[in-house]
């Protein structure tokens, strides 16, 4: 973020609802909330805390607080799918699309090796404390093992650093520890439909990012989307996984500023 900041843009930064700093959603808890995660799991119909279109809503509310009439959006894993249902939503308010590390849920894509990291029946959520605890010896366990996870997400070739993985673990769960908000999260993936009919209505200049060594999105994943958007670009890094570590972030950038030069050239002609 600090990079793209330095090439000269605002960059808004914020936490999705149910994480970080925001508010927690209360009406969907407790054994209800497995229970429904556990049947969208299985293919079952359900009704979700909220919906990505919800927390795409959110996007467009708080441009409305910041007084930002359009903005280049970007998104990484359950990001891209609020970016891309934004875009298509709000077409007048997005100067350009950019999809990191993500899926147009079409329902007939391949599943990564690692598809079972988001959820399954032997690592629910649900099993995790509901607080942090106050034993450092129990903390200090909990972050090893929560580096121990996001270590499997990590690529072949781009990876990072095992003190990093924990450095990264420690800050995360000591800003926020919310495992529930991670499941009604997780629930609104499962229950949202295809997005490959309404990518068709997208307008805005897209670049989809993707790496070839992604545990939990193929990067059919990554192709279904770019073809379901008009003109997008699809770029795939060997050896990068579902993460962002250092040694891919020149790659990174140097892509996503030349969309987003791209796409301010295109206004400009079109203002002129």
């Amino acid at each position: 973020m600090q990079r793209i900041a330095g090439e000269g843009y605002r960059v808004v930064v914020f936490d999705n609802r149910d994480s970080g700093l925001s508010d927690k959603h209360q009406a969907l808890t407790g054994n209800m909330l497995a229970q429904r995660l556990q049947q969208a799991w299985r293919g079952e119909t359900v009704t979700p805390a909220y919906t990505l279109t919800d927390m795409a809503a959110d996007v467009a509310r708080l441009m409305d607080e910041l007084e930002i009439p359009e903005a280049h959006i970007l998104g990484g894993s359950m990001g891209g799918l609020i970016a891309q249902i934004f875009a298509a939503h709000w077409p007048e308010r997005t100067l350009s699309l950019s999809v990191v590390f993500s899926t147009s849920l079409d329902p007939q894509l391949p599943k990564g090796h690692g598809w079972h990291l988001l959820y399954d029946d032997n690592q629910a959520p649900v099993a995790a404390p509901r607080s942090l605890p106050d034993d450092p010896n129990t903390f200090a366990d909990m972050v090893r093992a929560s580096a121990a996870e996001s270590a499997l997400y990590t690529g072949t070739d781009h990876r990072p650093t095992d003190e990093q993985q924990l450095q990264l673990a420690e800050q995360a769960l000591s800003r926020c520890y919310c495992p529930e908000g991670y499941m009604r999260q997780l629930l609104a993936i499962l229950c949202h439909s295809d997005l490959r009919e309404a990518n068709r209505s997208i307008t805005a200049p897209a670049l989809i990012f993707h790496g070839a060594a992604d545990p939990i999105f193929p990067v059919a994943c990554a192709q279904s989307i770019a073809d379901s958007i008009d003109g997008a670009r699809l770029e795939v890094l060997a050896g990068w996984g579902h993460d962002l570590p250092d040694s891919m972030h020149d790659w990174f950038i140097s892509r996503l500023t030349g969309l987003l030069r791209v796409s301010e050239t295109d206004v400009a002609c079109s203002a002129g």
